[in-house]
């Protein structure tokens, strides 16, 4: 059932169910802090939406589809 493009369960009597919980936690933590870091940039009102492009893509990495998709 568990094929190589979906995620497997982390079951607690598996021997590396810690390790993959705190990798699971951190990429988490990560996008959080992204999406926070992009919310503050869509919200400033000093910027053009051209500049706020530049600055998600800079700052955050988001191209520039993703990026107009979220003003």
């Amino acid at each position: 059932m568990n094929s190589p493009f979906t995620p497997r369960i982390i079951r607690s009597e598996d021997a590396d169910a810690v390790t993959r919980l705190q990798t699971k936690i951190a990429a988490t933590e990560k996008l959080q802090a992204t999406m926070q870091a992009a919310n503050l940039i869509v919200r400033n009102r000093r910027l053009s939406d051209d500049e706020k492009v530049a600055q998600l893509f800079a700052d955050c990495g988001l191209r520039e589809p993703s990026s107009r998709g979220m003003l």
